[in-house]
């Protein structure tokens, strides 16, 4: 390896996001490392000045940031995937457009990991909640729900499923992890990893690398997580929610019959994300909505529960659908 390239690529895909870009770049910038890194600043065609602050950062820092403004907007997605594949490090992390990294040490301990552990595909580390509306940290696992998964080295196979379901949810926040490039390019598929039909980055890139090897945890704090802000997961808009938790649900399904996973082990998870997609597009009264809706439920097989199906019965009533 050329001791002039980059060891490790950080991803930071971003939109919308002047308010916080700025902090985010200075906290990849203060990590410390015996190796050189590269920062893939991949702008998905803002509306604000995020290009804009972008563009004075890469300009201040030109050996370390590659800056992309795409002229017109891509999607998630594929913002996030074609700078992966521009990356020229060995391994790969990821910092959220919003988030800050608060130990200056992350990228270092992280590397340290996979150099020592061959096995391991992605490695990971506690965080916090990071809360804007009042400035409180908390912390991220209080009722330690995610403590059977929270240690040194597991199997992939012990995340796999439980990644699935999302039980318990985000076991994995991305931009705490690093992982192999070499080990995404062997899963890289135009199926999951590409198109605007996926609103969400990280469940098939998790359900990959859980099934290529080992997963490592590291305790350390190292990344604040932003919340209490809009988003397309925090926001009240019902037609936002219905669309990403569908594309989620779809997603999952395709991950289903990729890997071969039985029916009976995702049911509960099928039932649960279709009563909420379900209440989604009750709530926004949509026909066209409504019947999508209960084509998925046909198509999954979902086990549907009595007062969810007088709900059905009304708002075939009330929208005439048959």
């Amino acid at each position: 390896m050329d001791n002039n390239a980059p060891k490790v690529s950080i991803i930071v895909a971003t939109y919308n996001q002047e308010q916080f870009i700025g902090r985010t770049l200075d906290s990849i910038l203060a990590q410390k490392c015996s190796f050189p890194f590269e920062i893939i600043l991949s702008d998905d065609c803002s509306q604000d000045r995020t290009p804009e602050i972008c563009q004075f950062y890469a300009d201040k820092h030109p050996n370390i940031i590659r800056f992309t403004h795409n002229a017109s907007n891509k999607g998630l997605v594929d913002n996030y995937y074609d700078a992966v594949r521009a990356a020229r490090g060995l391994y790969i992390a990821d910092c959220g457009g919003d988030d800050v990294w608060c130990d200056p040490m992350k990228l270092q301990k992280e590397a340290d990991v996979l150099e020592a552990n061959p096995n391991v595909s992605l490695v990971h580390t506690n965080w916090k909640y990071m809360h804007e509306d009042t400035g409180l940290f908390t912390d991220s696992d209080p009722n330690g729900i995610r403590a059977a998964w929270r240690q040194h080295i597991l199997p992939g196979y012990k995340y796999f499923l439980p990644i699935l379901t999302r039980q318990p949810n985000m076991l994995i926040h991305s931009c705490t992890m690093m992982f192999r490039k070499e080990v995404f390019l062997r899963c890289d598929n135009p199926k999951f990893f590409s198109g605007r039909q996926w609103l969400c980055e990280d469940l098939q890139l998790f359900a990959a690398m859980t099934q290529q090897g080992d997963i490592a945890y590291l305790p350390d704090v190292t990344m604040h997580y932003s919340v209490d802000k809009p988003s397309i997961t925090s926001t009240e808009n019902p037609e936002k929610l219905y669309r990403f938790y569908t594309s989620s649900l779809r997603l999952t399904r395709e991950l289903q019959l990729k890997y071969c996973v039985p029916d009976a082990d995702l049911a509960q998870c099928y039932s649960r994300m279709w009563r909420y997609i379900f209440a989604q597009a009750y709530t926004i009264r949509d026909p066209i909505k409504i019947k999508e809706t209960l084509k998925l439920r046909d198509e999954l097989n979902v086990s549907v529960p009595l007062r969810t199906r007088l709900k059905i019965l009304l708002a075939k009533q009330f929208l005439h659908i048959k």
